[in-house]
């Protein structure tokens, strides 16, 4: 056998190793992050307080208890509420973007996607300083109060509002243009074109825009903790149980009871991004904009009120965390940013939030390339890969607040020899990459798909290692997208409160949880302070990202 030969076949042997290596490591750290806790949550359900096995009798006390049922059916009502509200506001706003000629889109898309930002207690402090006992607009609702189911839908119609209008407006984007222009050719109404065409087309954007808020509004927490009253939902019972109670074997049925609903969402969601993918037509054209000025006039007109509440409740707090003391003093002071004065944890949990956000979306960042480079461009390994496509796709699936206590119950046990990470900053930030990883996954596998089929070829004429073509080109290649990925990454850990509100210690207590401690104190003003900080860092790094990617982008056109 020839030099050559021998070269190339220990160049095939190396690229080989370490795809397989990395599909290894991958898939061993998904088990022990994501499918190790989830099972120590189940097997915590059939145990009781002195870790007796009891079997199925925790299922059968939550199944026989008035109050644990009533706020199953009360989380999911709220759910079919909450989808139902925002899908309908959000599908009209994003029509507007979409297929009018009104001016002020940018504006609208901005003012819209803004809540996707800040935490989601920001809303429900907002709503408190405009209708709650000592709110501006108290009178309006006389005697009804915020407080409440109300003010839980309220709240995560403003929270979930984004997510709604990104999908729908996608669902109208893709719609084949060409189906307007054979409507048009027949002299088909507006109205009828949008009953047969615009609607069937966009359906599958709107379901998947129902079904993701329904998620999002079942798991949340940060909203029903601060304008939930009495009410109790499913989120708030599984706190309850664990830090109030410490009853784990209650909480942890609680938590199934959650993530049944949510991992009959997600397959649904999966089936139908699946057959939206089937159905695809690559000669599709872009749907122009329409000009109808009557109708188009009055849509506008309820896209700015919708808009025009979300930015109030978004700005209220702002507001009230200037003002003295609320509602009596309303002279403007910063004596509410001075948090060393109002809380014993001072400015520490901002800074700490921002140690969280940085280490998730930078070690985030670098797992997410290299796993998903691996997954989809190398070769062989099919079963392997199609493993750790179901794996890598189950964080969907899991609400924050069942992967938060199933850490818990896994890394607290004395028995597991990473005990010592349990309340550890290293903790907080594997539970917040594993709770991030899929959307970031599908961002990378997405510009992956885009590459060139050639570039693996090439490299292995050329005798390049797959290190160094991952080094020398994907990585320059990719860095658009990775800016993306560490700037999501970075927010939605600035944000997060459910995936963390289980796992932290007194020295490394992040800002979003803090905001709900401020508030439990009383200190709503310096709860506000607390979250116009968390906003406007992710603001912050958000624009700092729009600008790095499309500087890199122009360079990369013009090189």
């Amino acid at each position: 056998m020839n030099t050559t030969a021998i070269t190339a076949k220990s160049k095939l042997f190396s690229d080989r190793s370490f795809s397989l290596t990395v599909l290894l490591l991958l898939f061993a750290a998904g088990l022990f992050m994501l499918m190790s806790p989830l099972l120590a949550l189940l097997s915590r359900s059939l145990f009781d307080n002195s870790n007796n096995f009891i079997g199925l009798d925790n299922f059968v006390e939550y199944a026989q208890s008035p109050e644990l049922l009533n706020s199953f059916m009360t989380t999911m009502m709220i759910g079919f509420s909450v989808a139902a509200i925002t899908v309908t506001l959000a599908f009209i706003v994003a029509y507007v973007i979409q297929r009018s000629c009104l001016p002020g889109k940018g504006l609208m898309k901005v003012v819209g996607l803004l809540p996707i930002l800040a935490p989601s207690m920001l809303p429900a402090i907002g709503l408190i300083y405009l209708f709650g006992n000592q709110g501006i607009l108290k009178p309006l609702i006389g005697d009804a109060s915020i407080y409440g189911t109300t003010g839980i839908i309220i709240g995560l119609v403003v929270c979930c509002f984004p997510h709604a209008l990104l999908l729908t407006q996608t669902g109208l984007r893709q719609i084949d243009g060409r189906l307007y222009e054979a409507a048009r050719a027949m002299r088909t109404s507006a109205f009828k074109t949008f009953m047969t065409v615009t609607l069937p087309s966009a359906k599958f954007g709107i379901i998947s825009a129902f079904i993701t808020v329904f998620t999002l509004s079942i798991c949340d927490f940060g909203v029903a903790i601060i304008i939930g009253g009495k009410t109790s939902v499913l989120a708030t019972d599984i706190y309850k149980l664990a830090i109030g109670m410490h009853n784990f074997g209650m909480s942890a049925v609680a938590a199934i009871a959650l993530l049944v609903p949510a991992l009959i969402t997600f397959s649904v969601d999966a089936w139908l991004k699946r057959k939206v993918t089937n159905m695809g037509n690559s000669q599709a054209t872009n749907a122009p904009t329409q000009s109808l000025p009557l109708v188009h006039s009055f849509m506008g007109v309820v896209t700015w009120f919708v808009l025009a509440i979300i930015l109030a409740i978004i700005a209220m707090p702002v507001y009230g965390s200037f003002v003295s003391f609320w509602p009596f003093n309303t002279t403007l002071t910063l004596n509410h940013y001075n948090l060393d004065a109002v809380s014993s944890y001072g400015f520490s949990p901002f800074f700490n939030s921002i140690q969280l956000a940085f280490c998730t979306a930078f070690f985030g960042t670098i797992v997410v390339f290299i796993g998903a480079y691996v997954s989809e461009r190398s070769a062989g390994f099919k079963f392997l890969k199609a493993l750790i496509g179901q794996l890598v796709m189950l964080p969907l699936a899991v609400p924050g607040l069942v992967l938060g206590i199933g850490y818990v119950m896994f890394f607290s046990s004395p028995s597991n020899p990473f005990n010592g990470l349990y309340g550890a900053m290293a903790l907080l930030v594997i539970c917040t990459i594993v709770h991030l990883y899929s959307v970031a996954h599908l961002m990378c596998v997405t510009s992956f798909k885009n590459m060139p089929v050639e570039l693996e070829g090439a490299a292995a004429s050329l005798k390049i290692s797959r290190p160094m073509l991952i080094l020398r080109v994907i990585l320059p290649i990719s860095l658009p997208v990775l800016i993306d990925i560490f700037v999501y990454l970075f927010v939605s850990a600035m944000i997060t409160t459910s995936a963390v509100i289980f796992l932290y210690n007194s020295g490394n207590i992040p800002a979003s949880i803090a905001v709900l401690h401020l508030d439990e104190s009383g200190n709503m003003a310096s709860a506000a302070a607390m979250s116009v900080f968390i906003l406007l860092t992710a603001c912050t790094v958000k624009l700092l990202g729009m600008w790095l990617a499309r500087v890199l982008q122009r360079r990369q056109l013009q090189a």
